[in-house]
């Protein structure tokens, strides 16, 4: 029993250093700004990875042509995010090496902690510590599965797009759940003859309106019917959680 106990402990203790260590590593995140190989286009992500700036040449035309202007845009910003990648792989080999201690355990919510341990003293006889151990154990088991499963599904939205259009309906943008900018379409007759700076202005009026068209889901809402939320909603029940780690008998 001991043994499991201890198994228990550790298995948090590590994922809590695992957290903090993605969590440094996320945080010192740089903004990255990124031209095409002809330098006719320079793409800023910010932190999030969400394009800030837009930057076209005066020469931009005679260097790509306006048949490739979106795609050399898609070019350039994904060159920043692939940046931004390495940075993270980078920072999270450098913290992995720096010293963490895990942190304290949560303070488990009073009022349900109380009435498990009421309702485990009402029939203490009944109690088998065994089986007790067994049904946490099994429930971390659980978790991780159900979290698996979790993530498919909010990956499964995040292949979903909106589409948005600058004011004047001359650029578009199509943008992925997660906030990945997957296309950019331009009128044909307007591009040739516009401004690089109106062009940079409208491709990110275009890429607003995508991100605003967006279905803003809760993570509660997105995993809502899972196994997951299932399991969550035991650990949430004093009931429930006292009928699965069977402090009832």
């Amino acid at each position: 029993m001991n043994e499991d106990l201890d198994y228990l402990a550790g298995l948090r203790e590590d994922i809590d250093r695992d957290a903090q260590v993605y969590e440094r590593a996320l945080a010192a995140m740089p903004s990255v700004s990124t031209k095409d190989e002809t330098e006719s286009v320079e793409v800023t992500v910010d932190r999030d990875g969400q394009i800030q700036r837009i930057w076209v040449s005066n020469a931009w035309e005679r260097a790509i042509g306006a048949d490739t202007l979106g795609s050399t845009i898609l070019a350039a910003y994904a060159a920043a995010r692939q940046q931004q990648f390495q940075h993270l792989e980078e920072a999270l080999d450098t913290e992995e090496d720096a010293p963490t201690r895990a942190r304290p355990m949560p303070v488990i919510d009073d009022s349900i902690m109380t009435r498990m341990v009421e309702s485990a003293r009402a029939n203490p006889e009944s109690i088998d510590v065994e089986a007790t151990i067994s049904g946490l154990l099994g429930l971390t088991e659980e978790f991780e599965q159900a979290l698996d499963s979790a993530f498919l599904e909010v990956e499964a939205v995040a292949g979903q797009a909106t589409t948005g259009e600058s004011r004047s309906g001359r650029a578009s943008a199509t943008m992925s759940l997660s906030g990945e900018v997957t296309d950019l379409r331009f009128d044909e007759k307007w591009l040739p003859r516009a401004h690089p700076a109106n062009i940079a202005r409208e491709t990110l009026e275009a890429i607003a309106s995508a991100a605003r068209a967006r279905p803003h889901a809760s993570a509660a809402e997105l995993v809502a019917g899972t196994r997951f939320d299932a399991l969550a909603r035991i650990a949430q029940d004093p009931q429930q959680m006292s009928d699965y780690l069977r402090l009832n008998g």
